[in-house]
């Protein structure tokens, strides 16, 4: 063979080496990519680092070696934990021949699982997205993502690597093999968020006390490039034992409950059409549910990254008694993602929200001759509520319980309240029951959080006229004796005058 021969064949398979090594890692790699050769002594090992896709953090290629500089790896995305890799040997690849070099050029990881595997490690990424293989053969394996968290919407493709992979010509340091490699796969990844929306101080709905109004939020997954939205969808789940929906029953004034709305990664709403998602309400009243189309996939496609938000309105309708603390009421939501080419992802969550029973007993304290005081029950007392001693002394700001402002008594001298939202309340009563004194204009406030049921009792003094009926016994008959000469002479005053216009009528006739 003549040395121009020669020369020629060996451009040609350094050339088959860099485009294979390009092939695996997205970068340029030169033709010169070798430099020193392989030196099969030097420890090897594989490290992937998980992270979460950005709009931005998969743009540019990998070189095998690890990112430095806090600046650099802050945009990498948040870390994503409990993802698990598997890394395969592919067989009968020499990479310390140029023929291995050749083979691994425009290999694919479906040409890989053709040729067979080794067996197989597993690692899952620590809390800081690491996944570390040590001591691995010199050789091309084939990198498989097999679990992720709940949090993952797609898996990251099969891919392969080789170790140790090269800096290539424009690398820094250039033409060095790294034997320590580093991968920076992505993931875009989803959550779910559930809150507990507390109604502005004094508007219609915080004056309804039995009301409470819930954010189920789901972000957008920032999807590969191309990867399509197949599913999206959020259910809230209620125990009707405790909860009601409403989305087009609420009180007057109350904003509707099923209302949706997308926001992108920065805060903006997005406008929704309503022929891009239905909520649909189930028919035993137990779930609501948001489930976007194929016309609100492309909606989304369009936001990567944001907010997805389906507001929730219920009204509280009894207190539970298990739960811990007492009186708290959970509600559940879930969301299942699917982006085409990945499995479908769940993810759930809850809120609570604490309620209590209250009620009132009014009575007349009743003391018999031996001292002993019983408690008289005093039906048709009324009442009403109010959020401050202010709003009770001024009577504004009422609050409304189904539709009702105002509650009395029954034959027993009770008023329960089945249920309202934890929280302080001023008792006033309006009307008292006939005969009896209204109490102090409110009683102390009540409060909810602790306890299932909580209890107030009201006194009520009988009513006495101004005036004072006669007394006996003691000094009456000297007071009554002085009011009957008072009378007396009021008479005798009254028969003089008669007397003297007697006269003078007979003198005037005369």
């Amino acid at each position: 063979m003549s040395r121009k021969t020669f020369a020629a064949r060996a451009a040609a398979t350094l050339g088959a080496v860099a485009i294979g090594a390009l092939a695996i890692f997205g970068s340029a790699v030169p033709a010169s990519a070798a430099g020193a050769n392989i030196d099969a002594s030097q420890t090897r090992t594989l490290t992937i680092h998980k992270h979460e896709r950005t709009a931005t953090n998969d743009k540019v290629a990998g070189t095998g070696q690890q990112i430095t500089g806090a600046s650099n790896i802050a945009a990498l995305g948040a870390p994503i934990a409990g993802v698990t890799f598997q890394v395969q040997l592919v067989n009968n690849i020499d990479l310390l021949t140029p023929a291995g070099w050749t083979t691994v050029q425009n290999l694919t990881p479906a040409q890989a699982q053709a040729r067979g595997l080794g067996t197989a490690q597993t690692v899952a990424t620590d809390a800081n997205g690491l996944a570390v293989f040590n001591n691995l053969p010199i050789g091309a394996y084939l990198v498989t993502e097999t679990a992720a968290g709940t949090k993952v919407a797609d898996r990251t493709a099969p891919f392969l690597v080789t170790v140790p992979t090269a800096t290539g010509k424009a690398g820094t340091p250039s033409n060095t093999w790294v034997y320590d490699v580093h991968v920076y796969p992505k993931n875009s990844t989803t959550d779910l968020t559930k809150t507990r929306v507390t109604a502005a101080a004094g508007s219609a709905e915080a004056l309804n006390a039995n009301l409470q109004r819930w954010n189920v939020a789901a972000r957008v997954p920032q999807s590969a490039s191309g990867l399509a939205f197949e599913n999206f969808t959020v259910v809230d789940t209620i125990d009707t034992a405790y909860l009601q929906f409403l989305t087009n029953d609420q009180p007057s004034g109350i904003a509707p409950g099923g209302t949706v709305t997308l926001t992108t990664s920065t805060g903006d709403v997005v406008a929704l059409a309503s022929n891009e998602y239905t909520v649909t309400k189930s028919t035993d009243g137990k779930t609501l549910t948001l489930a976007f189309n194929s016309l609100g996939f492309t909606k989304l496609a369009a936001n990567k990254g944001g907010t997805v938000t389906l507001n929730v309105l219920t009204k509280a309708t009894a207190v539970p008694t298990t739960t811990s603390p007492a009186g708290t009421i959970v509600n559940n939501a879930s969301s299942t993602i699917k982006i085409a080419n990945s499995p479908a992802t769940t993810n759930t969550t809850s809120a609570t929200g604490t309620v209590a029973s209250f009620q009132f007993f009014t009575y007349s304290p009743v003391t018999d001759a031996n001292g002993t005081t019983t408690k008289s029950p005093l039906a048709n007392a009324s009442f009403e509520l109010y959020p401050s001693q202010a709003d009770a002394q001024a009577g504004t700001n009422k609050i409304i319980v189904n539709g009702t402002s105002t509650w009395t008594t029954d034959a027993n001298g009770q008023y329960t309240f089945p249920v309202l939202n934890s929280g302080t309340y001023v008792v006033k009563e309006t009307t008292a029951p006939a005969g009896f004194e209204l109490p102090t204009l409110n009683i102390p406030t009540t409060g909810a959080g602790t306890t299932t049921t909580y209890y107030a009792e009201l006194p009520h003094n009988q009513q006495l006229p101004t005036w004072a009926l006669p007394f006996t016994g003691g000094n009456g008959p000297v007071l009554f004796a002085t009011g009957g000469g008072a009378l007396l002479v009021i008479a005798l005053g009254a028969a003089l005058v008669v007397a003297r216009r007697r006269r003078t009528a007979a003198a005037v006739t005369a």
